[in-house]
């Protein structure tokens, strides 16, 4: 329970780093794209937040021979992760070809 926790908190940290950097893009001279994609890596730092907490949250309200399974809760990190890429950051639209 408290690795989960510690695995939170870390990622809470980097959530913080990726906000600080989404409300400092006009500073930062970010594109369009790199906007797109600070979202992204925010999106996916508060899924591990959220799951992380989660995992310490069902560890500790469990009854005793199920919460060893709590665990099983990091799987929806890469469901979470597809969803958000594909809403967040889908992928740039090719350059046209130039006519021949």
């Amino acid at each position: 329970m408290m690795m989960a926790g510690g695995y939170a908190l870390v990622f809470l940290m980097f959530a913080a780093l990726y906000a600080h950097a989404a409300a400092k893009a006009d500073q930062l001279e970010l594109t369009p794209r790199e906007r797109q994609l600070t979202r992204f890596g925010l999106w996916q730092q508060w899924v591990h937040v959220i799951i992380g907490a989660s995992v310490v949250v069902a560890a500790a309200v469990l009854p005793l021979r199920f919460a060893p399974f709590a665990g099983f809760l990091y799987f929806f990190i890469a469901p979470l992760m597809v969803i958000g890429g594909v809403i967040l950051a889908p992928d740039p639209k090719p350059a046209p070809k130039p006519s021949q």
